[in-house]
């Protein structure tokens, strides 16, 4: 399967490209550590790689959700829509947007909300026995961990 077609599964489309490490790895680690350009840079390869990134307030920015929600306004259609020229507009045009997250619908996450380290390695299991191995990965406050599977149908956000 050709790991750049939008129909291909998490596992088998690579986020990072040329050996470099999985940005997903760390909790912002990656975006802390770089400026403008590493940034845009890392939302074009996932853009490349047929996710839709979005700017996400970074962390240091005093706000509620800080971190963990965009600050445009109609960011679905925006980030679905982004083309090469207007990603890189965004870090100018959100410059506290030093976070970037992936729009959801054609990739769902799978959210191992759990402290307790033993419960969270026997929850990464048995996800990765219902659904698979996926390289993308993103730990934030370990063991807590975010699994992302590319999926063949569009999904709503299901809580349980």
């Amino acid at each position: 399967m050709n790991p750049f077609d939008p129909g291909a599964r998490a596992a088998d489309v690579p986020i990072a490209l040329g050996g470099d490490p999985n940005p997903l790895d760390s909790a912002g680690e990656f975006e802390a550590a770089c400026g403008p350009k590493e940034l845009t840079a890392l939302r074009l390869r996932l853009r490349s790689n047929g996710y839709h990134p979005v700017p996400v307030v970074g962390a240091h920015i005093v706000t509620n959700s800080a971190g963990k929600r965009p600050n445009m306004t109609a960011w679905e259609t925006e980030c679905l829509n982004a083309t090469q020229v207007k990603i890189e507009s965004w870090s100018w045009s959100q410059p506290d947007c030093t976070n970037t997250g992936l729009l959801c619908g054609q990739i769902v996450g799978v959210d191992i909300d759990v402290l307790d380290a033993t419960l969270s390695a026997a929850l990464l299991a048995r996800a990765s026995d219902l659904f698979g191995h996926s390289p993308l990965r993103r730990i934030g406050r370990a063991p807590k961990t975010l699994l992302v599977y590319r999926v063949e149908t569009l999904h709503k956000k299901v809580v349980r």
